[in-house]
């Protein structure tokens, strides 16, 4: 059984946010030096897929690196909220039958953050932009992204 989990899509609704939408410039995915938040899959990490189009994902996930400060949290009405300890960012995610996951425009708050927190919300929106696969991961954590470029969660319980 995996961590995360996976169900059936019952009608869905957009999430709301008021505030204003991110700029839809390309994001890099290369978090700071020596953060270590994305990098290569592992060896034995294996791709969770659905099968069905229009899966949800419900949970909130906490990255390993950086002492979890960055969370994403996916809702089974199709909304998704990531936090990076200074800013939320807010949007919607479809799933494929294949296993990636497409989103929408991210809208967030506006807070003036330090840059390596900066640096870290850059190389992970990049990621959620990159239609990443989650991935079961030896030792019970979870991975987001693909096998050249991922990042490790833990799933809260």
């Amino acid at each position: 059984s995996s961590p995360a989990k996976i169900r059936s899509a019952r009608g869905s609704r957009r999430a709301s946010c008021q505030t204003s939408a991110v700029s839809s410039a390309p994001l890099s995915m290369t978090a700071p030096t020596n953060s270590g938040l994305i990098a290569p899959l592992p060896k034995g990490a294996e791709k969770l897929e659905p099968h069905i189009e229009g899966q949800t994902i419900t949970g909130t996930l906490h990255s390993v690196k950086e002492e979890g400060k960055l969370s994403v949290e996916f809702a089974k009405d199709h909304s998704l909220v990531m936090n990076d300890g200074c800013n939320t960012y807010a949007t919607t995610y479809q799933v494929a039958a294949d296993g990636t996951i497409s989103i929408g425009e991210f809208n967030s708050t506006r807070a003036a953050c330090d840059e390596h927190t900066q640096q870290l919300s850059d190389a992970l929106l990049g990621l959620l932009e990159s239609k990443p696969s989650f991935f079961n991961l030896p030792g019970g954590t979870v991975a987001l992204g693909s096998e050249e470029a991922a990042a490790e969660f833990s799933v809260a319980k």
